[in-house]
């Protein structure tokens, strides 16, 4: 059975699936390698304003342009990834997403409309992919490697310290 969605749809959709993904995943890893965590929390999988709010935690003002850019990423990729979509002739698409109402906030029925095109959606994943670069720069801060040329995080003022990860009663004898 056919699609009724174009391959030039699916894929630029798909690209940007898999570079939020990417992103996000970087982040998630560059947290608990901050934090000295084993394992990430499960919370931060349930939102990615918990991915940004853990980010923040960690209180490094060099990691704030990261926690920014995913703030502002992050209701497009909720438009891409769980909107409806209906494309158009010539390249133009929209997308409409129900509004959620929840008994904290609740709202009237209705939806949210987004305009795209293949090359909004291109710009889109490489968003993702610059802000992927921003969190591999800082886990490359945090192991003492360099960071890729033209990094776009803002210069450290001293290396980064951290945790200490070493068992209790496991220390150096």
């Amino acid at each position: 059975m056919k699609s009724a969605f174009s391959a030039e749809l699916a894929q630029a959709v798909g690209y940007v699936v898999l570079e939020a993904a990417d992103a996000e995943d970087s982040i998630g890893e560059l947290i608990v390698l901050r934090c000295g965590m084993d394992k990430p929390h499960m919370s931060w999988w349930q939102s990615g304003t918990g991915l940004a709010d853990a980010l923040e935690s960690i209180g490094d003002p060099t990691l704030q342009p990261i926690a920014n850019e995913l703030r502002e990423l992050l209701p497009l990729r909720h438009q891409v990834v769980h909107g409806l979509w209906l494309e158009g002739k010539g390249g133009a698409h929209l997308t409409m997403l129900r509004s959620k109402s929840t008994k904290k906030n609740p709202k009237l029925p209705g939806a949210d409309v987004g305009g795209w095109s293949n090359n909004l959606l291109a710009v889109l994943a490489e968003r993702f992919r610059v802000l992927d670069r921003m969190a591999d720069d800082a886990i490359s801060d945090a192991m003492g490697l360099p960071r890729s040329p033209n990094s776009l995080l803002p210069p450290r003022s001293e290396p980064v310290v951290l945790p200490d990860r070493t068992p209790r009663g496991q220390g150096p004898a």
